[in-house]
């Protein structure tokens, strides 16, 4: 632990003026939401034969770096307002709480933070194979699609 926390101070020191690696992770972060988003169009379309199976291939490796490295997300991005309501295409929006859960999510870093929490909830109730109500799927679906059109 003490050195996962020096490795994190150090992480830091070296984040603050290399705009590389910060883009080189912040890239990452797409690719992964891209990749999950995928994963949530096998699960739409039925195709899924075992929905435990396909919760566990949601990726989560630009968190658990952030994470492990003990830095918060805005070391890497500063965090920018949003205003979901006005991201948000109503004529697509299947589930009106979706917009009354959202409601507190002020900026992007937010919206990831939120995004990856519901990955880590619903992976660690499928290892136990368990599962939320099914709008818990379609929520976070939702969301990532949210982040994809503010990134």
């Amino acid at each position: 632990m003490i050195k996962d926390f020096m490795s994190g101070i150090e992480f830091i020191k070296n984040l603050k003026d290399d705009k590389n690696t910060k883009k080189a992770l912040f890239d990452n972060l797409k690719r992964e939401l891209y990749f999950n988003l995928e994963i949530f169009d096998v699960l739409d379309s039925k195709k899924c034969d075992d929905i435990h199976k396909c919760i566990k291939l949601l990726k989560t490796d630009f968190y658990d770096t952030i994470s492990n490295s003990m830095i918060k997300i805005d070391a890497i991005k500063s965090p920018k307002s949003i205003n979901l309501n006005e991201v948000i295409d109503k004529s697509r929006l299947t589930n009106k709480n979706f917009q009354r859960w959202s409601k507190y999510i002020n900026t992007d870093i937010e919206l990831i933070e939120k995004v990856y929490l519901k990955i880590s909830v619903l992976k660690a109730l499928s290892s136990v194979e368990t599962t939320k109500r099914s709008d818990s799927f379609q929520y976070l679906k939702f969301l990532m699609l949210m982040l994809k059109k503010v990134l």
